[in-house]
């Protein structure tokens, strides 16, 4: 294990990494073990990493841990992915389409105004709301910064708060496509998370408490709170999966009903596991197509407004002219 690590640490290139390697084979060569020597570390190496490793060492499944923990990390990381993946177009979408409403609304349409301000005509009402906007964005424009900030701030004070931080949740779980990545996301980080604890030997009561600390959802976190007293009186982990539907879909109660029966429950948590990871993938690969039909009524609603706006007082003009 010594020449191992000090192989690893010869290999990396970052120097903070291999400085902890180094010191973690000190730890080592000291006579301390190596989940302890690990547990120094706890800022690099995450809990799960810690934990699998101190019960590896118990049951002498050092190489079959390590293996298993660098799969679970390389699936933590594309769930990730993904979910960056997911949210990338509709960043992207908002900050372009307010980027461009704030263009027309502080340079473009301030030009009109005064234009039509020489204009001995009534205004359309339209017209008049532009214009209003208008000189609200140019006087006012730092708000436009300002409000997405304390939108960011207030929420991450709301966070902190348990009770609040539940109906926030809860909100989000509610929210028409954010629905969709937190939920899958969720799901696969739990099948995930309970596959790799359960293969590695530890009991189900410690498993689902790891997990609670690895899912930032107080939702979720109740659910399985309420799942472990549930298992812990006698109940089978599927009857107890059950009771919090619709949380968890009935495919993971069958799957884990399955796996409960046949003895190969971390095999059906695998394919729980890369199941959610598939669908939250393709969830971001047609992000776009779903929310591009919202983006084109948004936009071509704004510049339809703005269209009619600047054209209604020149054809009243033209009109005048005529009469």
């Amino acid at each position: 294990l010594i020449e191992s690590i000090s192989d690893i640490s010869e290999s990396i290139e970052n120097r903070y990494f291999r400085e902890r390697l180094l010191s973690i084979r000190k730890a080592i060569e000291l006579g301390s073990g190596f989940s302890e020597a690990l547990s120094r570390h706890k800022d690099v190496f995450p809990e799960i990493f810690i934990n699998l490793t101190a019960v590896a060492e118990e049951t002498g499944r050092i190489s079959e841990s390590l293996s298993d923990i660098a799969l679970h990390l390389q699936r933590m990381e594309d769930l990730k992915s993904a979910i960056v993946r997911a949210l990338m177009y509709p960043a992207f979408a908002l900050v372009g389409t307010t980027g461009a409403l704030l263009f027309w609304l502080i340079y473009v349409l301030p030009k009109m105004s005064e234009l039509f301000k020489t204009m001995a005509i009534e205004l359309p009402p339209v017209t008049q709301g532009l214009i209003m906007a208008s000189d609200f964005a140019s006087s006012k424009w730092y708000v436009f910064i300002l409000t997405p900030i304390i939108i960011y701030v207030t929420l991450k004070l709301l966070s902190k708060n348990e009770s609040t931080k539940y109906y926030l949740d809860a909100a989000k779980l509610r929210m028409p496509i954010l629905n969709l990545i937190i939920t899958n996301k969720l799901l696969a980080l739990f099948s995930e998370q309970l596959r790799i604890l359960i293969a590695a030997g530890v009991t189900i009561d410690r498993s689902l408490d790891i997990i609670m600390n690895v899912i930032n959802n107080s939702v979720f976190k109740k659910a399985i709170s309420t799942m472990k007293e549930d298992i812990m009186l006698g109940g089978n982990i599927s009857d107890a999966i059950k009771k919090q539907r619709p949380l968890f879909p009935n495919l993971v109660v069958r799957m884990v009903s399955i796996g409960e029966s046949t003895g190969n429950l971390t095999e059906q948590l695998n394919y729980l596991s890369e199941y959610f990871l598939n669908k939250l993938d393709d969830i971001s690969d047609k992000m776009g197509k779903m929310i591009e039909p919202i983006i084109i009524i948004v936009i071509g609603g704004m510049f339809m407004l703005i269209i009619l706006g600047l054209l209604a007082p020149i054809y009243d003009l033209v009109a005048n002219m005529g009469s």
